[in-house]
């Protein structure tokens, strides 16, 4: 940004605690709640049970002794001045 031309250039990092959830809510949000899923979507009726399905399994193995993931999330923010 800086060899662009931008002044005032800075990068954080937010990061929200968003509690421990089971795999399959986990896998829910991240199929429903995102804009993938119109990706998902687009691949016909089946295709969200589907997607569901596939992200619980490959999240299952991060539960912890609770058999919950930890569901943190964090965004990267740049800010400049033009």
């Amino acid at each position: 940004m800086k060899s662009a031309g931008f002044t005032g250039v800075t990068l954080d990092t937010l990061k929200k605690p968003n509690g421990r959830l089971s795999p399959h809510d986990a896998a829910e949000g991240l199929c429903r709640g995102t804009p993938l899923s119109m990706e998902i979507n687009a691949h016909g009726s089946d295709a969200m049970a589907w997607a569901v399905e596939a992200a619980t399994a490959q999240l299952a193995p991060l539960v912890g002794s609770d058999g919950r993931i930890d569901a943190s999330m964090e965004a990267h923010v740049l800010t400049a001045i033009a």
